[in-house]
């Protein structure tokens, strides 16, 4: 039996990646700071405050455009509009922008003194690449300056991206992202915070080291990538990948196939209609509702599963218990072994044993297919 070896995940903040299937190449281009247009300062006696709004500034989006956001401290928010996107050449001048981006920083009372000296220090830029809208955050000059507020906290910019659906990267050390009725590739890496997207399309990946992840009603292949987030997802219709080392997971219906991978914490999913591959160490997968096959390895953790259809089951555990329901007429062949484990199986199959392994064989009553096989070194596997 392969032996598992779960390694806890790196993860490296603000360094992009490009997703497959998006642009690549080398780009070069005009930098262009934003002007500021309004400033509001609260300067109460009891209070720090800080807000600047940035003005508006619009965006010609052309077909085969993408956005790349690198911040540290703040939310993205995507707004898609019906505008057309403009032809991939320059258009001509006078071009009406179909695409808009609005800014905020803000600076919370509650930040500490040395944030407060350095919020002016903080700014962002805007440039196009060729076919890349590049929108990163600027921190201090200083060393220094970044080494107190590494400690001391970042102000916090609002983004919010009004544009036709084109594909978008974005990258925070803490933050937020919304997304809803976006139909094109989404990439969302942020060391802590919260990802929440509804009914997009495309293909999305997450990374997320700590936080919460939602996602609802979404078309496309997902891939997320955490190390203790707390994951709900629901109305999935598209392969998923999960790989959560440390945190909860919650699945309600999937029209794809399951992937899963975690070291501790729990999964619960409801409706997979395309089987499931898993690797579990000390963690529990429970799944309420599985079409298709079920496959993979565990430590010590458990798995608990009830099927339909004609189930195709390879499961092999060194102290982690089995639990499976199938069909009343499931008719599957079945072979359950274990070294130091308990079998629990219909009365119908048969049973054997040698000097170092217990065996239940046997074909289950009924007129339907599939076949069960589960092999633990000292784990308990039922079967009814």
């Amino acid at each position: 039996m392969r032996e598992l070896r779960f390694v806890k995940p790196r993860f490296v903040p603000l360094v992009p990646t490009s997703f497959s299937g998006f642009a690549s190449g080398s780009f070069s281009g005009l930098l262009m700071r934003l002007a500021l247009v309004t400033v509001s300062v609260a300067m109460a006696a009891r209070s720090e405050a800080r807000e600047v709004k940035f003005k508006d500034y619009p965006l010609e989006v052309r077909e085969g455009d993408r956005v790349h956001l690198t911040g540290v401290n703040g939310s993205v928010r995507l707004i898609p509009v019906t505008k057309a996107l403009l032809p991939a050449v320059a258009p001509a001048a006078g071009a009406v922008p179909n695409g808009l981006l609005r800014v905020r920083k803000v600076l919370s009372d509650k930040a500490p003194a040395r944030v407060l000296e350095g919020f002016d220090q903080w700014t962002f830029t805007v440039r196009r690449d060729e076919s890349v809208w590049r929108i990163e955050v600027k921190g201090p000059d200083a060393k220094s300056d970044w080494e107190a507020q590494l400690k001391a906290g970042f102000p916090e910019f609002q983004f919010e991206i009004e544009s036709p659906s084109v594909p978008v990267e974005v990258y925070f050390r803490e933050g937020r992202f919304e997304a809803q009725n976006w139909k094109a590739p989404l990439v969302v890496q942020v060391n802590e915070g919260q990802a929440r997207l509804a009914k997009n399309e495309g293909p999305l990946r997450i990374q997320l080291q700590r936080g919460e992840v939602r996602v609802d009603g979404h078309k496309g292949r997902i891939e997320i990538d955490g190390f203790n987030p707390k994951i709900q997802l629901s109305n999935i219709e598209g392969d998923l990948n999960l790989d959560n080392f440390a945190g909860e997971s919650a699945l309600q219906t999937l029209k794809g196939s399951l992937q899963l991978r975690a070291f501790s914490g729990q999964t619960v999913a409801g409706n997979i209609g395309g089987g499931c591959d898993f690797e579990l160490g000390r963690g529990s997968l429970s799944l309420q509702g599985l079409e298709g096959g079920l496959r993979g390895q565990l430590d010590n953790g458990s798995v608990s599963a009830k099927l339909s259809g004609e189930p195709e089951v390879n499961i092999e555990s060194q102290e982690g218990s089995v639990s499976l329901r199938l069909p009343a007429d499931s008719g599957a062949q079945v072979r359950l072994q274990t070294e130091e484990g308990s079998l629990q199986a219909p009365s119908q199959l048969g049973t054997s044993k040698t000097s170092t392994q217990k065996f239940v064989t046997g074909r289950l009553s009924g007129s339907g297919k599939g076949s069960i096989f589960v092999k633990t070194k000292t784990g308990n596997v039922r079967l009814n």
